[in-house]
């Protein structure tokens, strides 16, 4: 989906997400009045058709370029990447590093979360089976199970209403992905230097983030873990700075969107 008329163009990327494109909406409505802007939804993803690209760091890249030309969408460019969209946009940027006016990464994923994760960690932070999932969908079921809504909104939203009735159209896509994570992890510790194109991390900060897990001891330790990941990130710019959601988890663009505009902003006037 393309906003907005104004240079650079902001470019929104989702992570592991059934919804695709759709929680950017409250971000891009609102940098929509004074950038370009364009969100959309990986092959398989929604409406979007699989076609025949493997789901690697290096394909989604190469998907990406052909959309921004394709949709005529000027240079530069500030990336926007969520959650996993941290991981494999870094191929985009590092390649890129010419027409990347900024980067936001907006509470995104590690290339070594999996290896200083504590045996306990691993334990509690599981993905759920591919094989219940898969027979949640065969069964017809998976609408039954997949009704919750988005952090900061309500269930009644067009964005949980689309989510919930398409989100079984995108069952095999979701779980490739998911099982690309590996991948995604090796391909990103390839790039690791952004040079000095200024980068912000913004991390959802709220303390109730992780309130499912009921041993108070191990959430702490989870809690200073996943900061510990986001601190990190700022070593791969010499232009990088760490912004807090302090009522957000992990959804701070649904939750503060506010925060990631208010950045976006920032970046345009460090270029004017």
């Amino acid at each position: 989906m393309k906003k907005g008329k104004s240079k650079p163009t902001v470019v929104f990327e989702s992570g592991l997400d059934p919804g695709g494109h759709l929680p950017w909406f409250k971000v891009q409505d609102a940098c929509s009045e004074f950038a370009t802007t364009i969100s959309y939804d990986r092959s398989g993803v929604l409406w979007s058709e699989r076609g025949h690209s493997p789901k690697t760091a290096s394909a989604i890249s190469e998907e990406l370029s052909l959309l921004l030309a394709k949709t005529e969408c000027a240079k530069p460019y500030i990336i926007v990447a969520h959650s996993l969209a941290g991981l494999f946009t870094r191929n985009f940027i590092v390649q890129n590093k010419e027409s990347v006016q900024g980067v936001i990464f907006v509470d995104v994923s590690h290339p070594e979360q999996d290896e200083r994760k504590t045996k306990e960690f691993r334990e509690i932070s599981k993905p759920i089976s591919p094989w219940i999932i898969r027979s949640a969908s065969a069964l017809g079921i998976l609408r039954l199970f997949y009704n919750k809504a988005y952090p900061g909104t309500e269930k009644e939203d067009a964005i949980n209403q689309t989510v919930h009735a398409l989100f079984y159209n995108g069952v095999s896509t979701f779980l490739e992905e998911q099982d690309s994570m590996k991948t995604f992890l090796a391909e990103s510790r390839t790039y690791q230097d952004f040079d000095s194109i200024p980068l912000r991390i913004i991390t959802g900060y709220s303390p109730n983030r992780y309130s499912e897990i009921k041993n108070e001891k191990l959430r702490a330790e989870f809690f200073n873990y996943k900061m510990e990941l986001q601190h990190d990130l700022l070593n791969l710019s010499s232009q990088s700075s760490q912004i807090c959601a302090n009522e957000s988890g992990h959804y701070v663009q649904l939750e503060q969107p506010e925060i990631i505009v208010d950045q976006i902003r920032e970046l345009i006037k460090l270029k004017n």
